[in-house]
């Protein structure tokens, strides 16, 4: 793990032996894959110290050296707050882990909607007296329940959007199906595309490749449904809905791929999330069981 200290607005890190022979300019590129803008915008104002001096940037840091970075300037949150308790699972200075309740927008896709996750993030941010931005890294759909990523500041943000682009963030989700699933374990992949005459997907040769594997917890006769594990490999939109529909087993509550005249709610549940921290590099692992786990 890497040594870090929060000092005001500073985020100090203690180099470590394997950034020897690095650059400022490498470190912060390369290692911490800081933007280009926030980059220069450091550069311009002298942000950047080495044992709290300015120094060029193709100095090279010694190990034991405290690189200074301004990670937490505080910023406008231009976020509407949204009045709604939130279940937090995993917070520090950079990071905030939430339960996502089932029928709730991750964050707004228009302009008048305010009572989103995020705006309810913005409420907690502003109730803690915290001078940030609420952002999120990933996001589920409005009837899925579970764990999502927020961030503090802009610098993490940058770190772990390409974390997740390089598939450094591990989610399992937990569904409730139709039916007994067969092979018990296994792995789909099939290709997944936008049905052109409704707004579903479905799985077809000309979509893009989607691979979900599952793992059957229990199944249970007396009402004919199994509960579930899944792991995504890839991203797609619906991925884990319209594999398992295709499978022969809907998710339970699913009006869109399954049947339209339930009366329930989408079963679906991400239960676990884990990757390393963007500036420690300390493993984290989150765990929330779905409120249809004990019940089934």
């Amino acid at each position: 793990m890497i040594q870090t200290e929060r000092i005001g607005s500073n985020l100090r890190i203690q180099v470590p032996e394997e950034w020897i022979g690095l650059t400022i300019d490498t470190i912060l590129s390369d290692i911490w894959q800081t933007p280009k803008k926030m980059r220069h915008l450091w550069r311009m104002d002298k942000a950047v110290l080495v044992n709290e001096q300015t120094l060029p940037w193709s100095h090279i840091p010694t190990p034991q050296d405290w690189l200074s970075l301004p990670v937490y300037i505080p910023e406008t949150n231009d976020v509407i707050p949204y009045h709604l308790s939130i279940e937090v699972i995993y917070e520090d200075d950079d990071i905030l882990i939430v339960n996502k309740p089932a029928g709730i927008l991750t964050h707004p896709d228009s302009p008048d909607h305010h009572d989103t996750l995020m705006n309810a993030v913005s409420h907690y941010f502003i109730s803690k007296q915290l001078d940030a931005k609420p952002r999120t890294i990933h996001r589920l759909d409005r009837e899925t329940s579970g764990l999502i990523i927020f961030t503090k500041n802009a610098f993490v943000t940058a770190i772990l959007d390409q974390t997740l682009f390089h598939r450094g963030i591990s989610r399992k989700y937990q569904a409730l199906v139709h039916g007994k699933v067969t092979p018990t374990s296994g792995t789909i992949e099939k290709s997944i595309g936008r049905d052109r005459h409704s707004n579903k997907m479905l799985v077809t040769s000309t979509g893009q490749a989607a691979t979900t594997f599952y793992q059957v917890i229990t199944y249970h006769p007396k009402n004919n449904t199994s509960l579930i594990e899944c792991t995504l490999a890839t991203g797609r939109t619906h991925q884990i809905r319209v594999h398992l529909s295709d499978l022969g087993n809907p998710i339970i509550g699913d009006l869109l791929y399954g049947n339209p005249r339930q009366n329930s709610r989408l079963h679906l549940h991400a239960f676990q999330v884990s990757f390393d921290h963007p500036i420690t590099k300390k493993p984290i692992l989150c765990r929330k069981n779905a409120d249809f786990f004990a019940t089934v």
